[in-house]
């Protein structure tokens, strides 16, 4: 997290084409449950569950976004969440914080937290809304813990004849927090 602040602190500070940019999301989802086995749940990571027709606002959601453009070529974003998970504080709210370097039109280099880029459907499933055929079901993407990494990612896209070509490496740490019925706690990295 050290890594991180660093990376937010040290910008290049030329106002070009300075915008900046405040939104806010939120998700009031209200649940229910008629098993009296299965407990319903946003994310593996969730400790509460709705079983046994329970209703419960556990898999809502409340966020803002950051987003400065100081120049053509750099960016910051840093987005917060607060939602239903085992700890609250300033590292498991913050969900974004990367600075982002655009060299050319071709190449985009990150660091940062940045989203874990393992779902080709839908880059939105911490916010917890999208168009219903982008948003795949909770039982695919739920038992993924692991929502963002600490680390640096290269995106290299051109187009091509046949549509556009894409590559994308990272490298970084994740931890993440798995939560089972019997309250158990266990940190993934």
């Amino acid at each position: 997290m050290r890594l991180l602040a660093a990376l937010l602190f040290f910008t290049h500070l030329t106002a070009e084409c300075s915008t900046f940019n405040f939104d806010g999301f939120a998700n009031l989802s209200l649940t229910t449950s008629s098993s009296d086995t299965a407990k319903i749940r946003h994310l593996i990571s969730q400790s509460h569950g709705l079983r046994d027709n329970e209703i419960g606002l556990y898999t809502s959601s409340i966020g803002m976004q950051l987003e400065w453009q100081y120049s053509a070529r750099w960016q910051t974003v840093i987005q917060a969440a607060l939602k239903d998970q085992e700890k609250h504080n300033l590292d498991t709210l913050t969900q974004l914080a990367f600075i982002r370097f655009m060299p050319t039109a071709n190449w985009t280099l990150r660091a940062g937290r940045t989203e874990l880029d393992l779902f080709m459907m839908t880059e939105y499933r911490d916010i917890g809304y999208s168009f219903t055929q982008e948003h795949l079901p909770t039982e695919f993407y739920a038992i993924v813990p692991h929502q963002n990494i600490d680390g640096i990612d290269a995106r290299y896209k051109a187009p091509t004849t046949l549509g556009l070509l894409g590559l994308h490496a990272f490298v970084g740490r994740s931890t993440a927090h798995i939560v089972s019925d019997d309250n158990f706690y266990w940190n993934a990295e």
